[in-house]
């Protein structure tokens, strides 16, 4: 399996190049995304609750309706705690915040209740998730005349992606990268599509359907299924998309 990180981004979209130029494409780069607000809020759970690391709930709960586009690391990690029955430790965390780590001892009681506050917050944001949107940018690889189109390595079979968040991680595992690989493409399209842009830098933008998540001995895994993704020019003041391609 290959694990790439993640790097959140406050306003834009950092572009990171990756990939090679052969048919056989280089690994996956690492996701980019930024922080959605908060969808319509929902119950919280108890600041003074424990962390229950050790075990899952008898019943994992449902997986919910609601897509959250661009989800920072703190949201992701929020959702494998919630869909792995787990309660997340808000007040150790709260603790290591800076705001409460800088506050002197007659504000630092104050400064720990909000930060706690504020994780709740994200917590609800992710209550009734269950489909999560992501960027990522990579080099298409060279047209493979003999399967019609370009490999995408942003889809490299056994790909995962790695979220941190209070020193504490969450890999995204995607079960179908391997039917997502290949961009399908007659050679007339994909001559137009280097024309067009001129480099083969792109940014893939995927829609991804969470079906679970379980703990691991390196930490928490969120397992997803791609149901749909986008092709985008990144070329700089221009994003026109590409392509567009729906998975069974």
């Amino acid at each position: 399996m290959r694990y790439r990180s993640v790097l959140p981004l406050m306003a834009t979209l950092l572009l990171i190049a990756c990939g090679g130029s052969s048919p056989d494409p280089s690994p996956p780069p690492a996701a980019v995304y930024g922080a959605a607000p908060a969808s319509a809020p929902a119950a919280a759970p108890n600041a003074a609750s424990s962390p229950t690391l050790g075990a899952a709930a008898e019943s994992a709960p449902a997986v919910g309706g609601d897509s959250l586009d661009y989800p920072d690391d703190l949201q992701l990690l929020l959702l494998g705690y919630r869909l792995a029955g787990l309660t997340p430790p808000f007040e150790r965390w709260a603790q290591e915040a800076q705001a409460v780590r800088s506050a002197d001892e007659f504000s630092r009681a104050a400064a720990l209740t909000t930060e706690v506050e504020r994780l709740q917050a994200v917590a609800a944001s992710v209550a009734n998730v269950g489909w999560v949107r992501v960027k990522t940018h990579c080099n298409l690889s060279e047209y493979d005349g003999g399967r019609g189109g370009y490999y995408l390595p942003a889809f490299e079979p056994g790909v995962r992606y790695s979220f941190e968040a209070f020193r504490d991680k969450v890999d995204l595992q995607i079960a179908n990268s391997a039917d997502a690989y290949l961009w399908p493409l007659t050679p007339d399209a994909a001559r137009n599509i280097l024309q067009k842009t001129g480099t083969r830098a792109v940014d893939v933008d995927m829609h991804i359907a969470i079906t679970r998540a379980t703990r691991r001995a390196s930490g928490l895994q969120l397992d997803g299924r791609v149901q749909d993704y986008r092709v985008i020019s990144s070329q700089y003041g221009n994003p026109a998309v590409l392509g567009t391609v729906q998975l069974k």
